[in-house]
């Protein structure tokens, strides 16, 4: 086994298994500080950094499966969709922390993550190949 295809298999595995159960974990914290069950600013705070380092991770390991690949000599969906998709949804979970840690209430922030924290995560379920796309 080569050491593309041992990291393709990590990959696979973070993606099946450590990020989605890292969104859930960010996305209830999230929800209960915004709904008052947790002190909102630091419950927020510490959902989102677990699937902040699951989604980048997977995210590096991505870009180096797809570059030791060939990148765009790859078959749909890998090829453009999947990475692009992959890379908002990093995209819309920094803003929204960015944008969390600049609201003025702690309800604003518990807010503001669950929200970035949710579309981050149709994002990644919608970047799936095989889930949604074809």
């Amino acid at each position: 086994m080569d050491i593309v295809e041992a990291i393709r298999t990590f990959h696979k595995f973070w993606g099946n298994f450590v990020v989605p159960i890292a969104a859930v974990v960010a996305l209830v914290g999230a929800i209960a500080a915004w709904l008052g069950a947790l002190p909102p600013r630091l419950a927020a705070r510490r959902a989102s950094l677990l699937y902040v380092i699951a989604l980048d991770s997977q995210l590096l390991l991505g870009i180096v499966i797809w570059l030791g690949l060939g990148g765009l000599a790859l078959a749909r969906p890998y090829r453009l969709e999947h990475p692009l998709i992959m890379i908002l949804a990093v995209v819309a979970l920094h803003g929204g922390l960015v944008l969390a840690k600049r609201a003025k209430s702690d309800k604003a922030v518990a807010r503001t993550t669950a929200i970035a924290v949710a579309i981050s995560f149709a994002l990644v379920l919608l970047g799936i190949p095989g889930l949604v796309m074809r």
